[in-house]
């Protein structure tokens, strides 16, 4: 498909959606109120149709290891989730490196709970894998929690767009800049970053600190707390409700009153203090059990400091590495519509401009500014609401003079040209680590993206495995009409709650259903009366549940671990790992991986253990308790301490499932560590596993090396992870 073609589509499907809505109202114009929230809750419900992918991986897979392994576990050692399941230690923190932010975990938290009986259940029943935190249900639970959460935010944006403009144009912007922006792509294709939480979070606040005459300084202090808690740099909207009582103070002392001016200051800020205090006071806990400090500088032990005197401000907008304009040049017409307040929302302009300087400069001085391997500006989300409500008050002045119709087709280009980019990112097209050429970006936006965006839409999948579509192309090809009707019904049933999640939180609710308006009305009530109880005592018993389970960190055990994984061992093949000092290179005259010794170490005479990660691949027919390969620790203290590698013990059949090797198998199944989804030819929707083996080791055994010694047979064994460690965290 051409690029002009698409854009055309693109535009015409804009103007029949809003056709479609404007027919709508006037056959059932008792619908006219709830008609915005409601299309903005079908964009996401068409979001997660079309887009949605039940993944988790970078920063989301760090985030969910502490949600994992608090509600499995019921600690945050974290050697099971950053060590054992994690072979390329891409996400395993340096040794007493602080615990980052726990916010979005604890958000997730009550899906992930109220779903984990469901997952052990049927996990147990062998219908679908799961009970270990990382079954499809499991990790379900957290990637739609954090998709709710985005469009949650929207709908409260949207809620306080309509206090400067009409709800039309609201709803207009809204879905546009999600779709337009780097929220889609976090939303729908990598759910499970902080970026989500950070939207729904500051949407809310600014909903509540822009009621005029209202000041709420604790309530307003808990949600700012919170925020830090998601994203530390998010503390800047406390700057707000500060200047409030700086202002009031003002006013006040010019009025003579000057010791009450400042009684009342220093009332409002102790109350402002006392909130953020308490919204942060999770992190807090988790921070002084695991690494003994209340205030630790975590991006700077990662290596990542801010340079607050040295913000690279215009880099940050127009760098073609990310930049938020370049990227997302929707931003620049949102900005312009913030001018738009200055005469009729004076104190909401100064407020919004204010947020978003503060995030700019926070951002630009950020050493890590362009967000590493990131789909666009992704660190501005956090002035998602900011941009909001600017890019509403320019859709309600383009409202005014081209009409709603016209400015919604108008907008359309920009969602075009974001998908695009997101099919061209998740292709690697565009790199995701390093700056990418922009001249090469615009080549294949103009001539090879649109195909490939239909393609990930609707075609081979070949950019995005989205969850409804996979799971119903599986029950098409399974013959099994029961399973696409269940398919149907359950991911329909999700779209609806989607819907309704967002017409509530918009604070409207569906015409003819008179108990959905009695809900929302009591729920307002509620709402104002406990606002502030309810934040608290949630900030109180997530506090209480973090020191429950903040007991140290399991990257503390780790002695040594082999790298260069994985490592795939043919028949008849030996392979040596090296874990000694870093610094040495494989090759085909030294060993086949080079380890580095991290520094720390157990307490004296503590027992250790050597962890293998490992499976067969497809097509093994071992036998049970067949030896496929033996395992060797070589060095002081070690003795001959030799292992068995053995079918249906240590390790298995990646993918015993297959109807290719249905009774061929001779081995049983030990339960799996890790279980993930195949996605090759052969292995089509089956689950793959990886197997823990786990041996102790002489107390004085110091391994320079491990030998692995494959026997003969068909097949080969693939080593995931080696880890030699303390076999208990140190106290």
């Amino acid at each position: 498909m051409s690029f002009i073609l698409g854009l055309l589509v693109a535009m015409v499907g804009a103007a029949i959606g809003l056709a479609a809505a404007r027919l709508f109202v006037t056959v059932r114009p008792a619908e006219r109120d709830a008609a915005p929230a409601a299309a903005i809750g079908l964009a996401g419900a068409i979001g997660f149709l079309l887009l949605f992918q039940n993944v988790l991986v970078h920063d989301a897979l760090w985030y969910y290891g502490y949600l994992r392994s608090a509600i499995v576990q019921g600690d945050l050692d974290l050697y099971d989730e950053f060590v054992l399941r994690n072979p390329h230690g891409m996400y395993l923190p340096p040794p007493e490196a602080p615990l980052f932010h726990l916010g979005t975990s604890i958000l997730q938290a009550p899906l992930a709970l109220l779903v984990r009986p469901l997952a052990l259940l049927l996990g147990r029943a062998g219908i679908v894998p799961g009970g270990d935190g990382y079954g499809p249900l499991e990790t379900f639970a957290a990637a739609f929690a954090s998709m709710l959460l985005a469009i949650g935010g929207i709908a409260l944006t949207h809620r306080l767009a309509c206090r400067v403009t009409t709800a039309g144009a609201s709803a207009v912007a809204q879905v546009t800049l999600l779709f337009a922006s780097p929220l889609a792509f976090f939303a729908f294709v990598w759910p499970g970053y902080p970026h989500p939480a950070t939207v729904f979070l500051a949407a809310l606040f600014l909903l509540l600190w822009s009621v005029e005459g209202e000041r709420r300084p604790f309530l307003l202090g808990l949600i700012g707390g919170a925020l830090a808690l998601v994203h530390p740099q998010d503390i800047v909207y406390l700057a707000l409700p500060a200047l409030d009582a700086i202002n009031d103070a003002t006013v006040r002392a010019r009025g003579g009153g000057g010791r009450a001016a400042l009684g009342s200051l220093l009332r409002s800020g102790a109350r402002l203090a006392a909130g953020a205090l308490l919204g942060f006071a999770p992190q807090l806990a988790a921070w002084r059990a695991t690494s003994g400090r209340f205030l630790p500088h975590v991006y700077g032990e990662i290596g990542d400091p801010f340079r607050w005197g040295q913000p690279a401000f215009v880099e940050v907008l127009l760098s073609a590495y990310n930049g938020l304009l370049t990227w997302t040049p929707l931003c620049g017409l949102a900005l312009a519509g913030l001018f738009l307040l200055r005469r009729g929302q004076a104190r909401l302009f100064r407020g919004l401009a204010i947020v978003f300087a503060l995030e700019w400069w926070a951002i630009a001085s950020y050493g890590y500014w362009w967000g590493g391997a990131s789909f666009g500006a992704r660190y501005f989300l956090s002035a998602w609401p900011v941009l909001g409500v600017g890019l509403a008050a320019a859709a309600g002045w383009l409202q005014r003079r081209i009409g709603l119709r016209a400015a919604g087709v108008l907008a359309a280009p920009f969602v075009y040209w974001n998908l695009l980019l997101m099919a061209q990112f998740r292709l690697e097209w565009i790199p995701h680590n390093h700056p990418p050429d922009l001249g090469e970006v615009l080549r294949r936006q103009l001539l090879d993206a649109p195909r490939a965006l239909i393609s990930g839409l609707c075609g081979p999948f070949r950019w995005n495995r989205v969850s409804f579509l996979e799971n119903l192309r599986a029950a098409a090809q399974s013959g099994d009409g029961w399973r696409a009707v269940g398919t149907l019904c359950l991911f329909g049933t999700l779209a609806l709650v989607i819907i309704l999640w967002a017409m509530a939180l918009a604070g409207v609710a569906p015409a003819g259903a008179a108990v959905a308006h009695g809900f929302v009305a009591r729920l307002r009530v509620a709402a104002a009366r406990n606002a502030t109880l309810a934040a608290a005592t949630a900030a109180v018993v997530a506090t209480i549940a973090i020191l429950s389970v903040a007991h140290g960190l399991g990257s503390e055990r780790v002695i040594r671990a082999a790298g260069s994984l994985p490592l795939h061992l043919p028949s008849s093949r030996v392979a040596t790992l090296l874990v000694g000092p870093p610094g040495e290179e494989s090759g085909p005259a030294g060993p086949t991986a080079v380890a580095a010794r991290l520094p720390t170490r157990p307490p004296e005479g503590s027992p250790k253990h050597l962890d293998l990660v490992s499976f067969l691949h497809n097509g093994e027919t071992r036998r049970q308790g067949e030896t496929v390969a033996w395992l060797r620790a070589l060095g002081p203290g070690c003795g001959d301490a030799a292992f068995p590698v053995r079918a249906g013990i240590e390790t298995a059949e990646t993918a015993p499932g297959r109807f290719e090797i249905d009774g061929a198998m001779r081995h049983e199944m030990p339960p799996p560590l890790q279980s993930w989804w195949q996605d090759d030819r052969s292995a089509r929707h089956y689950w793959g596993h990886a197997y823990l083996a786990s041996w102790s080791l002489p107390a004085a055994c110091e391994p320079q090396r491990i030998v692995l010694n494959a026997g003969s047979g068909a097949g080969e064994l693939e080593v995931r992870s080696l880890v030699v460690a303390a076999a208990e965290p140190r106290p």
